[in-house]
């Protein structure tokens, strides 16, 4: 990777890159259980499918290997078309277009910029960096304008701008107008999402025929006023933490793909003992936590003790714990458990920190 010396007009402002990451955008992993993790992210966490991708129509699926499953889900728990995407493991692992090591799940980590310029001169950017670049175009579904990167350890990074958004009546854009999906770098200008919306009534396409997820059922909960299906909402994207092996190499990697993506200002890395965190202060606390600890290593009672003590966590919040459905997690003080489920040899716990 070459340095970095060159200053940037982004919107009139000059930067140390060609663009402007706004916030983290949507997330994505490739799943072994594909209808478990459909069910656990839908059904249990209230993300609603705007939209399906049946991979066995793609020319490179190899019909003979028995993959199971071929559908990748676009979820959404807002207006972006999608928040987080699922799609199979081993259909991911047969693509000869992505490059993802065995040990990464991670589909994908995404970025928003600010404007389409910014897109299409990060894909100068990396090319003069040296940087592995996956693709560059506009998705379908989603509408998304993108240039996907690797980073050193091979995780995908996407920095995108537009992203479809759904509305009141829950439709995502129709099939039919795909027409407008890139596979290249786009030229400048584009026409805008209205005249796009023009150039496909004119081509008589009803713009009202995309999906529409079912209707919801079991909507008992009182979650602030308005009943739904489960007692709480998710409403906003949160921190997301990457685990790489503890050691001088690994904190190297991280400051690199930091610096990369300018992402300093956002982003604090914390080498702790996730049993032992110590005081939060002054990071502010946090409304939702992920556990997954070693299974069966009597981990998760003194990581949530230590979540509890060390002020981390917002009142109020929610913690979801993964443990082995045979480890017996005992639920310290300051928890309200809301829910337990079972999915073949694991647990999934639900708690409330109480206030």
């Amino acid at each position: 990777m070459s340095t970095i010396a060159q200053r940037y007009d982004v919107g009139g402002v000059l930067l140390d890159r060609p663009f402007k990451i706004r916030r983290l955008g949507h997330f994505g992993f490739n799943i072994e259980k594909l209808a478990e993790a459909r069910e656990f992210y839908g059904d249990l966490l209230g993300f609603t499918v705007s939209d399906k991708a049946d991979f066995s129509r793609a020319p490179w699926f190899p019909k003979d290997k028995g993959l199971g499953e071929s559908h990748g889900y676009f979820m959404r728990y807002g207006s972006d078309h999608h928040a987080m995407v699922l799609f199979s493991k081993p259909v991911m692992d047969v693509r000869a277009d992505r490059k993802f090591m065995s040990e990464v799940t991670i589909n994908q980590i995404t970025w928003q910029c600010g404007s389409l310029r910014e897109i299409t001169s990060a894909h100068s950017y990396f090319e003069e960096q040296q940087v592995a670049i996956q693709r560059v175009g506009r998705d379908m579904p989603g509408s998304n304008w993108h240039v996907y990167v690797y980073d050193p350890d091979g995780h995908t990074n996407e920095l995108y701008y537009g992203i479809e958004q759904i509305g009141w009546n829950q439709r995502s854009k129709p099939r039919d107008m795909y027409y407008r999906g890139f596979r290249e770098k786009p030229g400048l200008p584009q026409m805008s999402e209205a005249a796009e919306i023009a150039d496909a009534q004119a081509k008589g396409i009803d713009i009202f025929s995309g999906n529409r997820p079912d209707v919801p059922t079991g909507e008992t909960y009182d979650v602030e006023g308005v009943l739904l299906a489960r007692p709480f909402k998710i409403t906003k994207i949160g921190p997301v933490a990457l685990f790489v092996d503890d050691g001088a190499e690994a904190r190297a990697l991280i400051r690199q793909n930091v610096d990369t993506l300018g992402l300093g200002a956002v982003t604090r890395v914390f080498r702790r003992d996730a049993t032992k965190l110590g005081a939060a202060h002054p990071v502010e606390p946090f409304g939702l936590v992920f556990l997954d600890p070693p299974y069966r290593k009597g981990l998760a009672e003194p990581a949530l003790a230590g979540l509890r003590d060390g002020g981390w966590l917002a009142a109020d919040a929610l913690v979801v714990v993964e443990e082995a459905a045979d480890a017996g997690v005992t639920v310290p003080d300051g928890f309200a458990e809301v829910e337990r489920r079972a999915y073949d040899d694991t647990v999934i716990i639900f708690l409330r920190a109480r206030t």
